[in-house]
């Protein structure tokens, strides 16, 4: 005869008492299969108090997910900054202050699935240009097809981007230019000849 595990309700909602396997179980489920995936307490709370209840219910969410990896990893730091953000400078040329951004994941159009969105800080003119996938040299290629030819080299560009992206970005736009770059940090000045 198999061992019978009591199920109590109260309020529609399971309540699970000493099973901490049970519980660890449910919340890796709510907190990493769920439709938002790795959501936060409060969102993971809400999901999981929906069907079940324990005692201290809360302060288990927030030990699992202080020790979830990939939370920990996308973790976006609240931290005031140190100095008052800097607004853009007073434009005066056209194409020479550019915003570059990306719309992803769009359904498929002639096998593109990708839109990068290139905005003159000036003119709000823009080109929208397709991409099969945001990979560093496939946008740089598209960047010197579609906006370097048409409007040479930008004294600002924003891009929308992590720094990694950035960096390689450039490494690659540089390259096809054929300009040596002789990159520096406030360390180490000795490459500012």
């Amino acid at each position: 005869m198999s061992d019978l595990i009591q199920q109590v309700y109260y309020q529609n909602h399971l309540i699970i008492s000493d099973h901490n396997k049970l519980k660890l179980k449910l919340l890796h489920y709510v907190h990493e299969f769920s439709v938002e995936g790795h959501s936060d307490c409060t969102k993971t709370l809400d999901l999981l108090t929906c069907q079940y209840y324990w005692l201290w219910i809360y302060d288990m969410i927030q030990r699992f997910i202080a020790s979830c990896h990939i939370c920990q990893q996308s973790k976006i730091f609240k931290e005031a900054y140190n100095e008052l953000l800097k607004p853009l400078s007073v434009l005066k040329w056209r194409w020479k202050n550019i915003i570059v951004d990306f719309v992803i994941e769009l359904p498929s159009f002639n096998s593109y699935t990708n839109i990068m969105i290139v905005v003159d800080c000036l003119t709000k003119m823009r080109h929208l240009i397709l991409c099969f996938n945001i990979i560093v040299s496939s946008v740089a290629q598209l960047f010197l097809i579609n906006v370097w030819k048409l409007h040479n080299l930008s004294d600002l560009i924003v891009f929308d981007k992590e720094m990694q992206f950035i960096s390689a970005f450039w490494d690659k736009l540089t390259k096809c230019l054929q300009i040596k770059a002789h990159l520096s940090t406030t360390f180490h000045s000795e490459s500012d000849d």
